[in-house]
């Protein structure tokens, strides 16, 4: 097992709930979350805090998406959201996506089911605070 070490503590690392599933398995989260990546048709995938890039990886192997995930200080998935945050604190969640993407009608209603579910009135998406109208409006033209 690796541990972080920091000074004279050692940190184990994050259990990981689904690190041992084959790609093949993986399938959609029943419930919302706050970490984890929401494709173009509204499906959410989710993870644990810092399991982005690894998700990823997983979607791309089980055919979820055709693009290999470039690890960087930005990682996006073209077409899809990032989202994260902490669950002790919905209220800072975070949304990164592709700037100028327009959001497809379903990953509208899936952040509008997780403006419900955690009673936000604000997220920051792509670094602003923003109301959903906020958002979509942001997106472009989504009739």
């Amino acid at each position: 097992m690796n541990y972080l070490i920091l000074g004279d503590t050692a940190i184990p690392p994050i259990p990981r709930k689904v690190r041992d599933q084959n790609p093949e398995d993986l399938r959609p989260s029943e419930t919302l979350g706050t970490c984890g990546w929401i494709s173009p048709n509204g499906d959410f995938f989710a993870c644990d805090y810092g399991e982005h890039e690894w998700l990823a990886e997983q979607l791309w192997k089980a055919g979820y998406t055709s693009q290999k995930l470039h690890i960087g200080w930005n990682p996006i998935l073209e077409g899809w959201l990032h989202l994260s945050g902490y669950r002790s604190n919905p209220q800072g969640m975070e949304i990164l996506g592709e700037y100028g993407h327009i959001l497809p009608q379903k990953q509208i209603d899936f952040l509008d089911r997780l403006f419900d579910h955690y009673h936000l009135t604000t997220i920051k998406f792509n670094g602003h605070d923003l109301a959903l109208k906020e958002i979509i409006n942001q997106s472009g033209d989504n009739s």
